[in-house]
C-alpha cells in the first residue's frame, strides 16, 4: 500500500539534509522511507555522498528559499545627481550639466594627477 507524506514532512527533511544531517537519519527523524527521502533531497537539487550526507550538486539548484523582492518607491520627481571621480576628487553632476565644462574638468583633474 501507498504511503502519503505530507508536504510538510518533505520540506523538513530538505532542510535537514541541507543543514547536514544524513538523509537516513532525517527520514528516521521524520518517519520516511529512506528512498523516499533519497528522492526528494535528489529532486531538491541535493547530492549524497557515501556517508549520506546532503551536498550541494554541481550545476544543480541549492537549497535555498527562493528569493524575495522590494518594491521601489520614487521619492521625488527630481534626477538623482552623478557622482564622477578623477582621484581623490569627486563632483556631483546634476540634470543639466554642460558637459563640455565637465570634460574640461575631467581633463585638467587627469593632468594634474598625472
Amino acid at each position: 500500500m501507498r504511503k502519503h507524506y505530507s508536504h510538510e514532512q518533505r520540506t523538513k527533511l530538505i532542510d535537514l539534509v541541507a543543514a547536514g544531517t544524513t538523509v537516513s537519519q532525517a527520514a528516521a527523524h521524520l518517519g520516511v522511507k529512506t528512498m523516499t527521502a533519497y528522492s526528494w533531497a535528489r529532486s531538491a537539487g541535493a547530492r549524497t555522498d557515501a556517508q549520506g550526507r546532503g551536498r550541494k550538486a554541481r550545476g544543480r539548484k541549492a537549497l535555498v528559499p527562493a528569493p524575495t523582492f522590494v518594491r521601489l518607491v520614487r521619492m521625488d520627481d527630481e534626477p538623482a545627481p552623478l557622482t564622477v571621480r578623477v582621484g581623490a576628487v569627486e563632483i556631483e553632476v546634476r540634470a543639466g550639466f554642460d558637459a563640455a565644462l565637465l570634460r574640461a574638468v575631467v581633463a585638467a583633474l587627469q593632468g594634474v594627477g598625472a
